[in-house]
């Protein structure tokens, strides 16, 4: 929509009963303080859901008011206790009411005098949202405020207001803390203008997930899709199960339901499958999977293609546009992150935290702890190996790290603890083989008063660590910690999440390490965070001086985790890292050495927004780099507004030019995105990019738990296929 007001009219035809979502978003506008909006809808049950992009704090969403022509109501669950309410930018003579929506009970009332500075005609629409976010510095036209301070039992309330305009803050509507392990969602966090429009979405959210489904099947196999049942409520509720077809051509591929009735208690979860066929190769089946719990109903949808090349990858067309509330599910169990492969072509994955093994008949299977039970718990999403085939990875014990091993080909592991912070375990990227046990960089967290460069709550990024060398060795037969060297105690820590920035890489006897530092917060002199790199030599078992590389900006910021990558010549090439600048590189002067560097220079043509480095060199000794990219919509599509991609840039390891950017992927909205992507090459030359989208936008987050999806270049990254 572009220019001033217009309205525009949604129609849903051949509706089938449950659960509709109207998604508003508005281009740099992502804290709604800039747009206004309004709605009218025939639907008699509805609700508005707080909703905002993220931030890296508390969740305080005011509701932001802007008709003063109109009085109003806003209907909304408290949990009990406090409620706090404060109103701002009011204008003369408003007046607020708070009643009890199940019985009718005022509880308190207020008034803002007709004498106040704040009347109509001050500020435009514009100003009273723009307000929201900055007061004016003219007082004059500063507006008055009230509050309404009591303690409630838990239920249903309606604050009313004589002027439906203003800045409305309700603890637990507007302000309120993670919910149960969901970061972003509350089952308060709802609100409505009608009493009888409101309905209990909270306790019924994700009772049925994921919304859809599609499965690639050759014609005539077998696969289940798997959804879940799920109660967020507070009691134990019993939930019926139905299948629903359009025809009989459509339900001819889809067997009996696993459970016709299924009864849960509070944060229970189960899940339940449709067996499927694969139709004939080029068509399609749908089906309705409808839950029922009470008066409440909704549904989920399973598409199954038939794909007589459903092995096979599905070649894609760059860039790809990440699809809206789609999951592309495999027609057999396959856990989503990035491969790993052995010398003999054994393959390994992480679910989540929970480590995967392959086994000769192509089935999955999660590791153990040996002597247990227990499944994995992974700090990355790292694995590595050694010339003997054991499986190396780090390890999450609460606050402590382990460097996990295996000699069973990835079935059990044994765990050798390290210490508390994070860890860094070095992988293949190219030209690295690992004879022995990876080494791993190991960052602990710098108490209060062992440093003056500690954590500094104006920087909200800026932890310092302490960084230390472990090499670990084998010993009859077992991986022992072996030794371990400090090599500074001002480092900026490493993230890890996306990109998969190498810290390490070992050329025979020599580690050559690569990190950035803390700075101090008062010098701002200092625009980025300054990368080092020094050389261990396990042989003499010196460590070189450490030599400055360059600045990543912003200064003080642990985004900017910086790259270190060797080709097959044993030359090293660093890469500076930064958050929303351009990154840096330079090439060691010396093969299987840091002591003298090339000046480092801004990455190619390129005009800030790079963040998250993702780094490997291919067998032709080329250089690829794989990053989030902030784009000021680069074709338009996004009416001019901006977006942060996944973008691939190469260049010769001896040259100077690199490739202009080839965006992979694009999001399916503009403002903040991140992909936590994971680029890793095997040792057959294949590329592997992991990517899990992830968007500022928390309603969406909250309805779409993003499932992976895998990318494969056979060929350098020239062309890309789906892996299914």
């Amino acid at each position: 929509i572009e220019g001033g007001r217009v309205a525009i009219d949604f129609t849903c035809t051949n509706a089938k009963p449950g659960i509709y979502a109207l998604c508003l978003t508005t281009p740099n506008d992502t804290q709604g303080y800039e747009k206004p909006w309004g709605y009218t809808t025939t639907c008699v049950k509805h609700i508005v859901e707080i909703s905002r992009g993220h931030l890296d704090a508390r969740h305080t969403e005011p509701l932001v008011l802007a008709s003063p022509d109109l009085e109003g109501d806003i209907f909304f669950p408290h949990p009990g206790g406090d409620c706090a309410i404060s109103l701002s930018m009011l204008y003369a003579g408003t007046e607020a009411t708070l009643t009890s929506a199940d019985n009718g009970r005022e509880i308190a009332m207020t008034r803002l005098s007709d004498n106040s500075n704040y009347k109509p005609g001050h500020l435009s629409l514009g100003d009273i949202l723009r307000e929201a976010a900055t007061p004016p510095a003219d007082n004059s036209k500063r507006p008055s405020s009230l509050s309404l301070n009591t303690r409630i039992s838990r239920g249903f309330y309606q604050l009313h207001l004589s002027r439906f305009s203003g800045k409305i803050d309700i603890l637990e509507l507007t302000d309120w803390k993670a919910n149960n392990g969901w970061d972003d969602m509350s089952p308060y966090c709802f609100w409505t203008q009608k009493k009888e429009s409101w309905f209990d979405f909270s306790a019924t959210r994700h009772l049925l997930y994921p919304y859809q489904q599609e499965l690639y099947l050759k014609p005539g196999t077998s696969a289940a899709a798997e959804f879940v049942v799920r109660n967020l409520g507070k009691t134990k509720i019993t939930v019926y199960l139905t299948l629903e077809a359009d025809s009989d051509l459509d339900s001819a591929v889809f067997g009996k339901l696993s459970h016709g009735t299924v009864t849960l208690a509070p944060d229970q979860a189960i899940p339940v499958n449709i067996p499927c066929t694969g139709p004939a190769d080029g068509e399609s089946r749908s089906l309705r999977l409808r839950v029922t719990c009470g008066d409440f109903t909704t549904y989920s949808t399973v598409l199954v293609k038939g794909d007589k090349n459903a092995d096979a990858g599905v070649p894609m067309v760059m860039p790809y546009d990440v699809p809206l509330y789609r999951s592309l599910v495999y027609g057999h169990e396959i856990p989503g992150g990035e491969p790993y492969f052995d010398s003999q072509g054994r393959e390994f994955r992480f679910d989540v935290r929970k480590l995967c093994y392959k086994d000769e008949q192509g089935v999955w299977h999660k590791a153990k702890i040996a002597g247990t039970d227990k499944e994995t718990n992974s700090y990355s999403s790292k694995i590595a190996f050694d010339t003997e085939d054991r499986v190396y990875y780090i390890d999450k014990s609460g606050d402590k790290m382990g460097l996990a091993w295996s000699d069973d080909h990835g079935h059990t592991f044994n765990r050798i603890p390290l210490g508390p912070g994070e860890a860094d375990i070095e992988t293949f990227t190219g030209h690295n083989p690992t004879l022995g046990p990876p080494p791993v960089l190991l960052y602990t967290p710098l108490s209060s008063g062992r440093s003056n460069l500690n954590y500094d709550s104006r920087s909200f990024w800026r932890k310092c660590n302490l960084m230390i060398l472990y090499m670990p060795t084998i010993k009859d037969g077992k991986v022992t910690p072996g030794s371990h060297i400090m090599i500074t105690d001002k480092s900026i820590g490493t993230a890890l999440h996306s990109g998969m920035a190498s810290g390490l890489v070992t050329k025979g006897e020599k580690i050559h390490l690569i990190w950035g530092e803390c700075t101090d917060i008062n010098d701002k002199s200092i625009t980025g965070v300054p990368t080092y790199t020094a050389t261990y030599d396990k042989q003499t078992g010196k460590l070189s001086p450490p030599r400055l590389i360059g600045y990543g900006p912003p200064a003080n910021d642990v985004h900017n985790t910086p790259s270190i990558l060797a080709d097959s010549q044993g030359y090293l090439h660093a890469f500076v890292g930064s958050h929303g600048a351009v990154f840096q590189y330079s090439r060691s002067l010396q093969p299987d050495s840091t002591d003298s560097w090339t000046e480092a220079k801004p990455i190619g043509n390129v005009r800030g927004g790079m963040t998250y480095i993702g780094a490997i060199c291919d067998s032709n000794d080329i250089l690829h780099l794989i990053y989030r990219h902030w784009q000021s919509d680069p074709d338009g599509s996004l009416h001019g507004y901006g977006c942060a991609e996944l973008v691939h840039l190469h260049r010769a390891a001896q040259d100077d030019i690199w490739s202009a950017p080839r965006i992979l992927c694009r999001p399916a909205f503009s403002e903040y995105s991140v992909y936590y992507h994971r680029f890793t090459v095997d040792r057959q030359g294949r590329f592997w990019l992991s990517v899990a989208p992830w968007t500022t936008y928390w309603f969406y987050r909250n309805d779409f738990e993003i499932p992976r999806f895998l990318m494969e270049s056979p060929d350098n990254g020239n062309s890309w296929y789906l892996v299914k």
